[in-house]
């Protein structure tokens, strides 16, 4: 299936209604490849790193696998997974409480290096029905999003993400087969950190958006309408 996901400015509808006409859209988009295995995903750059991360509609953030770890699935021409050691911007939080959904009281003491630290949260999420969990560190990484008509910028830096490291509940495949992490819609309300990636994107079109479910091509178009794009 082929879908559209369009963002548009508050301003758009009432300026058509007061025209003599409804004016053409352009909007800009995020290219999502869809699989029957895992569902819609779309490549980035995280860290100087190129990886796929999946779309997760009920989990908030972005969560890396730590390559080597049970979280990376080590299947041949599986995804190579996060290497936070191969990062130069990635920065690490060395708490010793967790970072709980919905507070707003974490406050990271950062390091540079995620191998010596104790604290984990733990990471929940369901797919197909079925209950997983992870254990995660906190942490801040540069993310580019690729494959995008996007209007710049397309890359930010200090994005809060979690590094799964273990997997606590539930197995792995197929739901991180061939994906390097997710990237959640949930936002930032049930956030942890008081921020989200996928927040940010949206404030940058006021959080207006709706849904086609047809399409032309054999990919997923996550299309936003400019900041002065009329539709």
């Amino acid at each position: 299936m082929v879908a559209i996901a369009i963002f548009v400015p508050p301003h758009c509808c009432k300026a058509e209604t007061e025209s003599l006409g409804p004016t053409t859209l352009t909007p800009e988009a995020i290219e999502l490849h869809f699989s029957p295995e895992i569902g819609y995903s779309f490549r980035t750059v995280v860290g100087g790193q190129e990886l796929s991360l999946k779309v997760m509609s009920n989990l908030e953030g972005i969560v890396l696998f730590q390559t080597g770890s049970s979280a990376c699935p080590s299947v041949p021409s599986a995804a190579r997974c996060y290497d936070p050691r191969s990062s130069s911007t990635a920065v690490w939080c060395n708490n010793n409480e967790v970072c709980v959904p919905g507070k707003t009281d974490f406050h990271c003491v950062e390091v540079d290096s995620p191998e010596k630290i104790p604290t984990s949260t733990t990471t929940e999420f369901r797919s197909d029905g079925i209950g997983h969990a992870m254990e995660s560190i906190e942490g801040y990484e540069s993310i580019e999003i690729r494959n995008t008509a996007l209007a710049a910028p397309v890359k930010f830096d200090r994005v809060p993400v979690k590094l799964a490291s273990k997997v606590a509940k539930g197995g792995t495949a197929p739901w991180t087969l061939n994906v390097d992490g997710f990237f959640g819609l949930a936002g930032s309300t049930i956030s942890c950190r008081r921020s989200s990636n996928w927040s940010e994107i949206l404030s940058k079109y006021d959080g207006y958006y709706v849904i086609d479910l047809h399409g032309t091509t054999s990919a997923f178009d996550m299309k936003f309408a400019g900041e002065h794009s009329i539709g």
